[in-house]
């Protein structure tokens, strides 16, 4: 097993544009050692995101598909991934 760090929700590197390889955009994220040094990135490019809301509730979660590559010392990953995040009543926490 391979566990990686991805240190916050990353830096947009290519906006929504709603065409293209990566229509939802690309983003841009540090991985960080369990020390905190920057050891490697992932980019994501996009394809598909969608969300789902709940009245008196707010974002109830967003799902995701799309292609990463991680960047670290000893060579690159990339992957297919389908990632889904459920959001806290505090709309801050997932």
């Amino acid at each position: 097993m391979l566990r990686l760090h991805l240190a916050g929700w990353g830096t947009v590197v290519d906006p929504y544009t709603g065409q293209g390889p990566c229509p939802d955009g690309r983003t841009f994220i540090a991985i960080r050692s369990p020390a905190g040094t920057t050891i490697g990135s992932d980019t994501e490019c996009v394809q598909v995101v969608s969300k789902t809301d709940v009245p008196n509730y707010g974002v109830r979660s967003t799902h995701s598909l799309g292609v990463e590559t991680y960047s670290l010392p000893g060579g690159t990953i990339a992957t297919r991934e389908s990632r889904t995040f459920l959001f806290a009543r505090d709309q801050r926490h997932t």
